[in-house]
């Protein structure tokens, strides 16, 4: 326990000025990447992609932060097309003890245009420090994406932009955050994705991460993010239309994080 609040003070600054948004196994094993999913969990990461689910597919996910009971968070999100035209998806997240509680909720829209994919979210977000009070913020996230060729897409996003021309100081809960990425499919069995993030008030951050499939119902992958340095991996296993993805990811001063998700995709065949 005297670990953990030692974290939540170290941890203070960014969780007043930023949100902790747990994140699905698979994404965290492929270093945050915007265009690993293509499911109920894009709505996460970039939206666009959410365009391209199949059918109705949900998922639940948690984490430890570091290893630390005390600081234990999860997430939950369900995505379904509606006649071909667009996909809808709902999502919520939760990070905390019993110091300090972060809880977002999200509704998610995407569609395809020809080569262009499109998405919004729109989120709720609170965050309660024990005898210090609450805050609450509504705040909107967008992603675009193109198909630049068959194997290449090319993809940005970003977050609460309302917030374009204030300061970081001016910034109490949910700071403005970009994300551009690319993403190279060298064949069916393996991908690789780069790109870079910056959010307001923090250095920019680059990312490179790779997948690769060995066999039909198992993945492998990894992934590199930069500023602080961060090493991730993962690796999932598909059992009719069920998906358990497991992952690590590794801060070069505050230790490991393991994350667990378990899928469902009502598409897939037995």
């Amino acid at each position: 326990m005297f670990r953990a609040i030692l974290f939540m003070i170290l941890l203070l600054p960014a969780l007043l000025r930023a949100q902790i948004t747990p994140v699905d196994a698979y994404t965290a094993g492929l270093a945050g990447s915007s265009l690993g999913s293509e499911d109920h969990w894009a709505a996460l990461q970039n939206q666009a992609m959410l365009s391209e689910a199949e059918g109705f597919s949900a998922g639940l996910s948690t984490f430890r932060l570091y290893g630390l009971a005390e600081l234990t968070g999860g997430a939950m999100a369900a995505a379904i097309p509606v006649k071909e035209v667009a996909v809808i998806g709902a999502n919520a997240t939760f990070f905390g003890n019993q110091y300090f509680t972060q809880y977002r909720v999200g509704l998610t829209g995407a569609r395809k245009f020809g080569k262009v994919r499109a998405g919004l979210q729109i989120n709720w977000m609170t965050s309660n420090w024990q005898g210090y009070g609450s805050e609450s913020t509504i705040y909107a996230e967008a992603g675009l994406a193109y198909q630049v060729e068959e194997r290449l897409i090319i993809a940005a996003h970003i977050s609460n932009p309302a917030l374009y021309g204030t300061t970081p100081e001016e910034v109490p809960m949910v700071p403005m955050k970009f994300n551009g990425e690319g993403r190279y499919e060298f064949s069916e069995t393996m991908r690789l994705m780069a790109g870079i993030e910056k959010s307001m008030g923090y250095p920019a951050r680059g990312r490179v991460a790779f997948s690769y499939k060995p066999a039909q119902k198992l993945e492998l992958y990894a992934g590199i993010l930069t500023s602080p340095a961060n090493s991730s991996f993962g690796l999932n296993y598909a059992l009719n239309k069920l998906r358990l993805d497991l992952s690590f990811s590794l801060h070069q001063q505050l230790g490991l994080t393991p994350y667990l998700t378990l899928n469902y995709f009502d598409n897939i065949e037995n």
